[in-house]
């Protein structure tokens, strides 16, 4: 499979080895340079900001209740953000780690709940 990276002038100079150093977390692999998801990858060096929220998801666009998901939102320098959806609220949350540990300038900030004002849960406070 061809990976591409989503930013169009910023590649990684050998994916296939940076591929073997990732881990995985649910669907999504975090290497030491990238993240990798459905074909394309976004190089870690270029994130800016991540923050986790809760969300709901709703296959088809449905009217229903949906399902509750955590969204992991990665802001790297362009219009619209990478948003990745994860199961459950401690795989975002290590994702966020992960990715901390691999680029220590990206900023995690700290989701507060609008109607209950609690917080995100598991992400060191030292990070925010």
């Amino acid at each position: 499979m061809a990976w591409t990276s989503i930013i169009e002038n910023v590649q990684l100079d050998d994916v296939r080895a940076d591929r073997k150093t990732r881990k995985s977390v649910e669907m999504y692999g975090i290497s030491q340079k990238a993240i990798y998801f459905r074909g394309e990858y976004l190089p870690i060096s270029e994130i800016e900001r991540v923050c986790v929220f809760p969300s709901v998801y709703r296959p088809h666009h449905s009217n229903g209740r949906g399902l509750p998901v955590f969204k992991l939102r990665i802001d790297y320098g362009q219009e619209k953000p990478l948003v990745l959806i994860f199961e459950k609220e401690r795989n975002a949350n290590r994702a966020a780690v992960l990715i901390y540990g691999r680029n220590r300038n990206v900023r995690i900030e700290q989701y507060i709940n609008p109607l209950t004002g609690g917080t995100t849960k598991d992400i060191p406070p030292y990070l925010w």
